[in-house]
Parts: structure tokens; C-alpha cells; sequence
């Protein structure tokens, strides 16, 4: 592997490319320390832009309501129906970063989305969505309201998508890097998290 520059600053390592045998080391061992005194795994749940193969991973130690309000999380119908069981609906359903319903989708779940708070979500709404469920919709809720409110969220969401807001605890797992691309952003230490977390699993010690 290309060596990589890196400079410590308190408790974060910037680097320039990928990491290196002895910054995961580093890392793996404060994420230990962490686990030891708090468990970020909620956290961990609410801030991983999670993809479908890693809930599939994960699923047994995650908490599933904190993914429900994910805003990171790759959303598709895919992993909408695929993980069906486990949505805490109203959650999922207030989750303005899921643009991914369609008439599809919502003929699927229209007994598990919860109707009332349909201005909360970021559904491109239409008149024929609207003509198809409106008999599920609140009567305070016309047309005009949640095509106004629904776009709003979305606009809202797509604008601000890049912005991180992670708690103290789970900012400690994060370090900032610098990509290939040379973009700047912040990425998570995957690998050692990973492996910490499956060891978890087989301790059975993560609640």
C-alpha cells in the first residue's frame, strides 16, 4: 500500500490516502475504549450511510429504530421491502431523506405508512398519487398542502445531504480524511469497526 502522510490532532488522524497498519491499530484500540464505557451502537445506527448488504451483515446488533431516522442510509424500495419486518414505520415514514416512494411502494405498505404525518415526508407527490390514496389521507391534508410540504422536505434534504451531524460519542469513531478524488469529506474507519462489531456478535455483549 502507497504510504500515507498523517498528522494527529487530539483525537483524530487526518490522512491523505486510506489508512495504514498502525492508524487502524490506533483506532481499533479507541473504538475498544469506547465500547468499554459507552456503546455508540445507536448512534452507529442513526450515522452510517449504511448500504443493503451491510444491515444484512449488522442486523442482529443494530438498533433498527435509530435506522429508521437514518438520514446517511442508501434508501431503495429494495431495502424498503427487504427489511419490512424491522422499519419502525413512523419513523421511516416521518424520514424525509427516503425519495425513493413511488406508487409501488406505497401500495405495498399503505397499511404500515402512517397516513396522518404525510406532510412530513418527501414523497414526489402527484395528482394521481393523490387520487389513488387519498381515501387514506387525513382531511385536513389536500393536494396543494402536501405537495407543497412534501417538496419543501425534499429540497431541504437534497441541500443539506452533505452535512454531518454527529453526536460527541460517535464523532470519536470518525476521522477526516482526504480521498482519492482529493474531495474533502469525512469517512468512518470501516474495517476496524467492523471487526469490532462482529466480535461483539459473538461475545453477545452489544444491547
Amino acid at each position: 500500500m502507497k504510504k500515507i502522510e498523517s498528522i494527529t490532532k487530539a483525537d483524530r488522524t487526518i490522512v491523505q490516502v486510506g489508512f495504514n497498519d498502525d492508524i487502524r491499530m490506533d483506532m481499533q484500540e479507541k473504538i475498544k475504549q469506547l465500547y468499554r464505557f459507552i456503546s455508540p451502537a445507536k448512534d452507529f445506527s442513526l450515522y452510517y450511510p449504511f448500504e443493503i448488504d451491510q444491515l444484512e451483515d449488522w442486523k442482529t446488533i443494530l438498533d433498527w429504530e435509530s435506522i429508521s431516522s437514518n438520514r446517511q442510509v442508501k434508501w431503495s424500495a429494495e431495502m424498503i421491502k427487504k427489511y419490512q419486518d424491522k422499519w419502525y414505520w413512523f419513523s421511516l415514514w416521518s424520514n424525509q431523506s427516503i425519495l425513493c416512494w413511488d406508487a409501488e411502494l406505497l401500495e405495498e405498505f399503505k397499511n404500515k405508512v402512517v397516513w396522518d404525518f404525510i406532510l412530513s415526508t418527501s414523497i414526489d407527490w402527484t395528482k394521481e398519487l393523490h387520487e389513488k390514496f387519498e381515501k387514506y389521507l387525513p382531511s385536513h391534508c389536500n393536494f396543494d398542502s402536501i405537495k407543497k410540504n412534501s417538496t419543501d422536505n425534499r429540497e431541504r434534504f437534497i441541500k443539506d445531504s452533505g452535512v454531518y451531524n454527529l453526536s460527541a460519542v460517535f464523532n470519536e469513531l470518525y476521522l477526516y480524511a482526504k480521498p482519492i478524488d482529493d474531495k474533502e469529506g469525512i469517512f468512518i474507519l470501516h474495517d476496524a469497526i467492523e471487526e469490532y462489531l462482529n466480535s461483539k456478535i459473538s461475545e453477545n455483549l452489544i444491547k
